[in-house]
């Protein structure tokens, strides 16, 4: 489902339209971002469930995730088949050298059928991307050794204990969600994009880092709903607030009268946490949630 929330120039009051289905559409007015961020928990269930801290932390391209959703999905097959009477094909699968292609052929099953539930399938549904056209063999090769850089396989192309928690937990996907966020920081529209994953182990997080999706990196993490909301009402509510207190570009101070000097730009700051670049009166970091020491 489809949902869309909007601001007004008071923060923390947003109004909800969403449409469940075809002809029926739903509207909510939302009065904090307290109802906002529970109507999203609700929309995303990213707090149904187990939640634990997990060293779970990579960055990866689109071909190093459309690789790893591959990679669940051939997990996904060997215990279906282990429930067939092929007991031990999933350990086999998970502790053998990984086959390219296997994932080709994974991702070529998925494009042919788009409306089965599997990882290549979610993951491009929201991402709003699949892999380019042409050389998928060269594209996963690609993305395999972008997966070995970020320590999710070896050297010898089997997995690491990492990759293989990382695997598992994308067999078990329960629920998918995909998050964008537009705020006006000044003058200059800022874009946020958010990937939800609840799994049977946790809360798997991604937050996409470039403005084209084909190049963007994405920094997939396992964080708490607590941590998550942080960032998100940091987005949302930060947001309205900064856009309310800053001037349109059309308000022009008379010549003459206070304040016609031209103010000195602000310094950067950037979060001591994880050292991501922070907006202007942020309360928390949108990367990691650490909250910010105010001056």
């Amino acid at each position: 489902m489809a949902a869309r929330f909007v601001g007004g120039a008071s923060p923390g009051q947003f109004a909800m339209i969403a449409r469940p289905q075809e002809e029926e559409w739903d509207i909510a007015l939302l009065t904090g971002t307290g109802q906002l961020l529970a109507l999203l928990d609700e929309l995303t269930g990213a707090s149904t469930g187990p939640s634990t801290d997990s060293p779970i932390s990579f960055d990866l391209s689109v071909a190093a995730l459309t690789a790893l959703a591959a990679l669940a999905d051939q997990a996904a097959k060997c215990e279906a088949l282990e429930r067939l009477g092929r007991p031990g094909l999933l350990l086999e699968f998970l502790t053998a050298p990984v086959p390219t292609n296997e994932l080709v052929d994974a991702i070529g099953h998925a494009r042919a059928a788009p409306t089965t539930l599997q990882a290549v399938t979610l993951l491009s549904l929201l991402t709003s991307s699949l892999l380019e056209a042409g050389d998928i063999d060269a594209q996963v090769k690609d993305g395999m050794e972008i997966l070995a850089g970020q320590g999710i396989l070896r050297e010898d192309s089997t997995l690491t204990p990492a990759g293989v928690g990382l695997c598992r937990n994308l067999v078990r996907v329960r629920t998918g969600s995909s998050l964008q966020i537009i705020n006006r920081h000044a003058t200059e529209p800022v874009l946020d994009r958010f990937l939800l994953l609840r799994t049977d182990a946790g809360l798997l997080v991604g937050l996409w880092m470039g403005s084209e999706t084909t190049s963007a990196t994405l920094k997939l993490r396992e964080l708490t709903p607590g941590t998550l909301w942080r960032i998100v009402g940091n987005s949302t509510g930060d947001g309205a607030a900064t856009a309310s207190a800053a001037p349109r570009q059309d308000q022009r101070t008379p010549s003459g009268s206070p304040g016609t000097a031209k103010a000195s730009a602000a310094p950067k700051q950037f979060c001591a946490s994880c050292g991501r670049e922070l907006r202007p009166l942020a309360r928390f970091c949108t990367m990691c949630g650490a909250q910010i020491a105010q001056p």
